[in-house]
């Protein structure tokens, strides 16, 4: 008997002895409809040839037999011959006799893709049978057919053939492959290969009887390139009768299979049966002689000199008694009615809950997904329950495969498909409750069958993998097979099918450009901390151009991103590749504020008279210094306090003032931010605002309005008319204001999780170790702060002549040598330099020999000249400085008197201590 396939399924109802069909037949259309009954199709397809040759002016007839012929190709799937017959009947007007027709044409147009054709004759013949509730049901799915093709999945499917190396498929059909329990490196799978010089044939498909074939992977992980017979021992895969369907224990040590009968004169059914095995090993005795696959295009031909064959059939084995089997005989499961058909089982993990497949009274079409439980694996299952209405239609669903014990997958024919048997996939539930099956899509499925769908388990880089098998058909133009009349066609066979779904891939990129010019920006960094844990940073290019390629970004995960460059505020973002269902890259462009050259006011904070304590309701005032504190982690600010110029009795507008901006420090202070990065300074009444833009001031409910570019002195204000505008004029005065003073700082709470033995540092050729980490740790010996509002310096004397003193260059902090009498007007070392080059706070095109400052390792050749874009000592700012590199010294910048002379008038007092600018003026070399 023949397994159920392809429309009609694997393992139908049982085959009638050839004699017994054949009895007295005394026609050929009689002989043809017999075999038609019987499900012999190939043979009937012969005789209705035959028949049709014979019938000349029986129109009626001819075209009977002709569509006996139809039927034959459509139930063996050869969709496209079945197609030509049925359209050819319809010009002969053969619907009046048969209505089905247009459903079988139409089913026909469905399989091949015609989707168009198909709806038409769905329609004709809903016209003449408006009731057939199936066929209407299969007309509303082709909407969802086209959207199926339209949005194909992106699994890749191989067939396993001479192509990928491997014979597991032949000329016949191949199906239902099956992993030995959890052991993923043995597949089983159901044949029925056949040889043309073996005796045992089935009849009824022309092919061999189905049995069970074990390939396996070595320890190298590769596969056998042939199939193996499963089971040498004959108790498992017997002779004449068709065996397949295997399902595992997890151990791999318990076997359910389908077995069907073949016996001489009557129909036997097919069951499921449960083997245990005896031994350990699965895998084949390589020194045994053993029935291997027969691969497509490779017959075994040999014969002695007598002509005898010497090729062997399962009942021409090398030892006619097979020897032993590492199987226990089978044992067949009572799962009901023994008139009616059990198929393909699938067993949960726990060998308590199986799955099958049965046409027995009580289900809901032809061929219906059943279930049954038992206590324990030493009791017998109890009686089969239905699947119900979500999973089983009035047509067939079939193959049913666990997944997790808590996923089921299974083909069926009734729910919306693309072709005839598609694989659908349902979620199981507590208390026997499922989800509405989904159909797995295209290119999964096809306009054929697909069915017998298993998983790799496990973590791998594929999302998915695994294998199915399908009577998909693959183009073949070089296809010369013919039948015993010459005939060309093509045969339609399952085979095995290896699929695996590629990851997703994402990217995230986008430019950056500063807020105030829109140009783009050039060596910002960029980093990305996934919810996955994973993190990286980039750079972007001189288009202000950033990237994360697929290799950095993974699928579900929420990136955040943080933006920053020297003299820019820090900003942040993110991104998230969750909820995406194909590849996708993501853009995010930034816009980065620069850094302001003058003090930026807060938002107003009113403090009582004579006091310094924040109110409450002003707190919030401070919220936006907090922030950029928070999201600039390097910057270093100094909190500048003013008063109005009217005098306290008892208390300095200095003190006040100085109080005042040390109470923001505090309270930043309190909300977390580090106190080393906050620089408390009262002005009192010295620094008179000077309006930026027209601004109002509300006074006892009249505005006054000041223009823009007033300098709000105090001769100024007590020449305002009125006592109230007088009073905005002082209030515009009262006012918090910070100033970045560099933005090089490094937490000590970073610092000191460095781990001190993997410093990270840069070792040049010459053996020079470049500190690219630890240059801030100079914080311990804290330099003088630098006042802003006032010329004179403090500096730490190192002899008499010599001394250092802080300075700012490119937004960093660092210590200067004044030495007056140096050679170059400024200095930097060599490692200094080459710091600033890690660091990006110089690129190439600082200096004005580009690439010729630049050995071929990329090290600054000694005397290149640098153009460092702002230099700060003090209050005293200058751009565009020319600095000389210079090796073999022992500070990190040097400044001689005329390296001094471009901050303005100086007097360096070497006994005190003390540089003091002369002059009032900003310098600039602008």
């Amino acid at each position: 008997m023949k397994m159920l396939k392809k429309g009609i399924l694997l393992l139908t109802l049982a085959l009638i002895s050839v004699g017994t069909a054949l009895a007295q037949p005394k026609t050929a259309a009689q002989k043809a409809d017999a075999l038609f009954a019987q499900m012999n199709f190939s043979g009937a397809l012969v005789e209705y040839e035959n028949a049709y040759n014979q019938v000349s002016s029986n129109k009626a007839e001819k075209n009977r037999i002709y569509f006996q012929m139809g039927e034959c190709y459509r139930l063996m799937h050869d969709y496209p011959s079945a197609e030509r017959i049925y359209k050819r009947l319809v010009s002969n007007k053969y619907y009046t006799t048969e209505p089905k027709l247009y459903y079988y044409l139409a089913e026909m147009c469905r399989f091949n893709s015609n989707f168009d054709e198909a709806d038409m004759y769905y329609d004709k013949y809903l016209a003449v049978a408006p009731g057939d509730k199936i066929a209407a049901d299969r007309k509303k799915s082709l909407i969802y057919v086209n959207q199926l093709f339209n949005s194909r999945t992106r699994h890749v499917i191989t067939k396993i053939d001479s192509a990928t190396n491997f014979n597991w498929n032949t000329d016949f059909n191949d199906w239902a492959p099956r992993f030995v329990g959890n052991d993923t490196t043995k597949l089983v799978f159901t044949s029925s290969r056949y040889d043309e010089y073996m005796d045992d044939v089935d009849v009824w498909t022309t092919q061999g009887f189905s049995d069970l074939y074990l390939v396996f992977q070595d320890r190298k992980g590769r596969w056998s390139l042939d199939a193996n017979i499963f089971d040498e021992g004959a108790v498992i895969c017997t002779e004449g009768q068709n065996e397949g369907e295997a399902v595992f224990s997890p151990d791999g040590n318990t076997i359910y299979f389908n077995r069907c009968d073949v016996a001489t004169g009557k129909t036997n059914t097919c069951y499921i049966y449960v083997a245990k095995k005896k031994s350990a090993s699965l895998e084949p005795d390589k020194k045994s002689k053993k029935k291997t696959a027969t691969s497509k295009n490779s017959k075994t031909n040999a014969k002695d000199g007598k002509g005898q064959d010497k090729s062997k059939s399962k009942t021409q084995e090398s030892n006619p008694d097979h020897g032993p089997s590492d199987w226990e005989a089978p044992v067949k499961l009572h799962l009901g009615d023994t008139a009616f058909n059990f198929l393909y089982p699938a067993i949960s993990s726990d060998e308590l809950t199986l799955y099958f497949v049965s046409d027995m009274p009580g289900g809901y079409g032809g061929y219906d997904i059943w279930k049954c439980t038992r206590k324990s694996v030493n009791d017998d299952f109890g009686k089969a329950v239905n699947m119900g209405p979500i999973i089983n239609t009035p047509l067939n669903e079939v193959y049913p495969v666990l997944r997790n014990d808590s996923t089921l997958y299974f083909s069926s024919n009734g729910h919306p498909g693309v072709g005839g048997l598609d694989l659908f996939v349902s979620h199981l539930y507590e208390r026997g409750r499922c989800s509405t099956p989904e159909n797995l899509g295209v290119p999964i499925n096809s306009s054929y069958d697909e069915m017998s769908i298993v998983f790799y388990p496990g973590e791998h880089h594929m999302l998915e993998r695994g294998y199915f098998s399908s009577n998909r058909q693959q183009t073949d133009p070089h296809n010369k097979k013919t039948d015993k009349k010459g005939k060309r066609f093509r045969p339609v066979n399952d085979d095995l099918y290896y699929f695996e779904l590629p990851p997703l891939l994402y990217s995230i990129e986008g430019t950056i450009r500063d807020e105030k010019s829109m140009q783009l920006v050039e060596n910002a960094k960029v980093k990305i901390v996934g919810s996955n844990g994973t993190e990286y940073e980039t750079y972007t290019d001189k288009k202000g151009f950033y990237r994360f390629d697929t290799d950095k970004i993974s699928r579900n995960t929420v990136y955040k991103m943080y933006v920053s460059k020297v003299d820019y505020f820090s900003v942040e973002g993110s991104e998230s590749t969750c909820g995406y269902t194909t590849d996708k890259d993501l853009v995010h462009d930034f816009r980065l504020e620069p850094v302001p050259k003058q003090p930026v006011v807060l938002p107003e904070i009113r403090y009582d008279l004579a006091k310094w304590d924040i109110k409450e309701e002003f707190m919030d005032s401070l919220m936006d210094l907090y922030l950029v504190m928070v999201n600039n982690p390097s910057i270093v600010v100094e909190i500048r306090a003013h008063t109005d110029c009217r005098p306290f009795i008892g208390l300095t507008n200095d003190t006040l003032s100085q109080r005042r901006a040390q109470s923001v420090v505090d309270y930043l202070v309190s909300r977390g931010i580090e106190r080393d990065r906050l620089v408390a300074k009262g002005y009192a009444e010295r620094v008179p605002r000077v309006l930026d833009r027209n601004m109002t001031v509300k006074v006892n409910g009249a505005s006054y309005t000041f223009t823009e570019g007033t300098v709000m002195e105090c001769d100024y204000i007590t020449k305002l008319p009125g006592a109230d505008r007088q009073e905005a004029a002082h209030q515009l005065n009262r006012r918090i204001e910070f100033l970045i003073l560099r933005s090089d700082f490094v937490s000590r709470r970073l610092i000191d999780n460095l781990a001190s033995e993997t410093p990270l540092v840069k070792t040049t050729e010459d053996g020079k170790v470049i500190d690219l980490v630890n240059k801030p740790i100079e914080q311990d010996n804290p330099a003088p702060e630098i006042i802003h509002d006032e010329s004179v310096i403090p500096v730490t004397m190192i002899h008499s002549a010599k001394g250092e003193v802080p300075c700012i260059i490119n937004g960093s902090q660092v210590p200067m040598l004044i030495d007056e009498r140096y050679i170059e007007p400024v200095a930097i070392s060599w490692e200094e330099a080459m710091n600033f080059l890690y660091q990006r706070r110089i690129n190439k095109e600082d200096f004005p020999d580009r690439d010729n400052a630049f050995d071929p390792e990329g090290n600054i050749l000694e005397k290149a000249t640098i153009i460092f874009k702002e230099m700060q000592i003090g209050q005293k700012h200058v751009k565009n400085v020319e600095v000389v590199v210079v090796k073999d010294v022992d500070y990190k910048f040097i400044i001689n008197r005329e390296g001094l002379r471009q901050f303005g008038e100086y007097e360096f007092d070497k006994q005190r201590g003390k540089l003091y600018f002369l002059d009032t003026d900003e310098p600039t070399n602008e």
